[in-house]
């Protein structure tokens, strides 16, 4: 059972998400659906920006008696961290270049689906930091 669960929309991330992918939905039809390669070419990136949305949507944290977990959108990114192993976590906030995303920033791995706030976790046992949105 969760002592506590956190969860944070992705709203700039669905903001500049859904419309792109609409746009591509409505040029696929525009350009004509009667050239493979540009159904291909358009599958691809439309299916590329359904995955993002699916990923990047939400963000939620749980912290039960033993573990740290995060899952972004319908679960396809999750890790999880024994509280064993946290040696520190304190609110930070990202810089703007940090943008939203999974990626290596100068702090650590950033997993982060809207905003500039996060949480910074360091470990024990590698030395290494990752930082959470909130």
């Amino acid at each position: 059972m969760p002592v506590k669960k956190y969860t944070q929309s992705g709203i700039f991330s669905v903001m500049v998400l859904l419309p792109v992918l609409l746009f591509c939905i409505v040029m696929l039809f525009i350009s004509g659906i009667d050239e493979p390669v540009t159904i291909f070419i358009f599958t691809l990136i439309i299916l590329t920006f359904i995955f993002c949305l699916l990923i990047f949507y939400k963000l939620t944290i749980i912290i039960d008696d033993t573990h740290l977990t995060f899952t972004m959108g319908i679960g396809l990114v999750r890790k999880s961290y024994p509280l064993s192993d946290i040696e520190s976590c304190k609110p930070v906030t990202n810089s703007i270049l940090s943008g939203v995303g999974i990626h290596m920033t100068s702090s650590g791995w950033l997993y982060n689906v809207s905003g500039k706030y996060a949480i910074e976790l360091a470990f024990k046992s590698n030395g290494k930091k990752i930082r959470i949105g909130t």
